[in-house]
């Protein structure tokens, strides 16, 4: 009868702890998941700053802006290929983006998570990129993974910030170098499956 009587207080405490566990464990999820996303940026450039209204808006996270770093070291420390650099440089879930990539190609890094990538980069400053509206201006540009697997082409715009500006999808595991000035990329047999949206005039 002892015997029985004394198991049930560690079958209580068993079942106490179990209970505390599960809930840390989804108190650091939650924690980790509204975890602020970290830009660095040069504090004369404006640009910036519309680029993480962009990423707060597009993604609905928090982002924290720091300015008290050379941005040279910082995109150096972060591996960003020189061919590649822009103005500002982001940390996104262990994951580096370079310069004016579009939300939706983050939310579809952090979805997809493909082996061999560092990071995403828009080259430059090209304008109808979020964060570098100008009206009816608008450049072609190409969001470029990075990373031990070498770099490839992650998504071609028109010029416009959303899906309308789409116009080719390439594997993040791609080989091919990409062709980061922005002009139009020739592919061969084995070109990716085209997207286009409805263009807009």
């Amino acid at each position: 009868m002892e015997f029985g009587h004394s198991s049930h207080p560690t079958r209580r405490t068993r079942g106490a702890f179990t209970t505390f566990a599960m809930i840390l464990l989804a108190a650091c999820t939650s924690a980790a998941q509204a975890s602020p996303y970290v830009m660095f940026r040069d504090p004369q450039c404006g640009c910036c700053e519309e680029w993480a209204k962009h990423v707060r808006s597009g993604l609905d996270n928090a982002v924290t802006v720091r300015e008290d770093r050379p941005m040279a070291a910082v995109k150096a420390e972060a591996g960003v290929p020189d061919t590649l650099l822009s103005c500002h440089t982001m940390q996104v879930e262990g994951y580096v983006i370079e310069g004016h990539v579009p939300a939706r190609e983050i939310a579809r890094l952090l979805k997809e998570r493909p082996k061999g990538v560092t990071g995403l980069a828009v080259a430059g400053m090209p304008l109808g990129s979020p964060g570098m509206e100008a009206g009816d201006r608008a450049q072609p540009y190409q969001v470029i993974a990075f990373g031990p697997a070498g770099d490839s082409v992650f998504a071609s715009y028109r010029g416009r910030a959303e899906a309308d500006g789409v116009i080719a999808i390439q594997p993040a595991h791609h080989s091919r170098r990409a062709n980061v000035r922005g002009a139009p990329v020739e592919w061969g047999a084995d070109r990716p499956l085209m997207h286009r949206g409805s263009e807009k005039t």
